[in-house]
């Protein structure tokens, strides 16, 4: 038990260390740079389980495309499972009110099935300011027994 506990430690911490690092990259970037710098991100990081990422304005409404790695396993398809676009509202996402409404910097959600994969999955968002002092939100949805089963 313990040893699952530090390994779970661990992985949270690894994930933590990896968004914060792609935080400071778009801090320093202009909004038309999210994409592809999620992309980048992404692809490095699929060892991690990360399935897609994506970027809301301070009001919510999504300003970069759900990017996902180049495979995109567990992906179902269908009309159910599709990924949101620019201009999709998520401000009554958890993931986005309870972040901005208790002005945390960083949220990790509970456990939902996400409408863009049909997997389960967290959602890990982050608040950051650009090389223009615009306020944004990164998510990134993450599979992944370990936060998974912890949250």
């Amino acid at each position: 038990m313990k040893k699952k506990m530090k390994s779970e430690k661990r992985y949270k911490r690894l994930i933590d260390s990896v968004i914060s690092n792609l935080v400071f990259e778009l801090e320093k970037s202009e909004s038309e740079e999210f994409d592809r710098l999620i992309l980048q991100f992404v692809r490095d990081n699929e060892w991690l389980n990360i399935k897609c990422g994506y970027i809301l304005s301070e009001k919510g409404i999504q300003v970069s495309n759900t990017i996902f790695s180049s495979e995109r396993k567990g992906h179902r398809k269908g009309l159910m499972y599709y990924p949101s676009s620019v201009g999709a509202d998520n401000s009554l996402k958890r993931y986005y009110y309870e972040l901005i409404n208790f002005r945390m910097n960083k949220y990790i959600s509970d456990p939902y099935i996400s409408h863009a994969t049909g997997s389960v999955c967290v959602t890990v968002s982050s608040v950051f300011r650009n090389t223009n002092n615009t306020r944004y939100i990164l998510c990134i949805d993450i599979v992944n027994d370990c936060i998974i089963n912890t949250v």
